[in-house]
């Protein structure tokens, strides 16, 4: 089951896959999509990626400093931290 996922970039290793990332909400997810001016379409594939922010701006910092929004299978996230994977980031709009 696919899931939303924040992150900053991708790994060195693979260059195809987030470095670290952060499950969030579905409800967060479809603020920050209409907040951005993203739609389904652009997160839904990892490559290219979905930018909701700048490094430094507000909604990155909100995020976690994280940039980046995708609609993924956890299970392709094996290298992620087991926490940042099962426990959405808590958000306070």
């Amino acid at each position: 089951m696919k899931q939303y996922f924040v992150h900053n970039g991708f790994s060195a290793g693979s260059g195809k896959l987030p470095a670290d990332p952060q499950l969030i909400s579905e409800h967060d997810a479809d603020k920050l999509m209409q907040f951005a001016g993203l739609e389904p379409k652009h997160v839904s594939n990892l490559t290219p990626p979905a930018q909701f922010a700048e490094e430094g701006d507000w909604l990155f910092r909100l995020f976690a400093n994280n940039r980046f929004l995708c609609y993924a299978d956890p299970m392709l996230f094996n290298h992620a931290c087991p926490r940042k994977k099962g426990e959405p980031l808590a958000l306070n709009w």
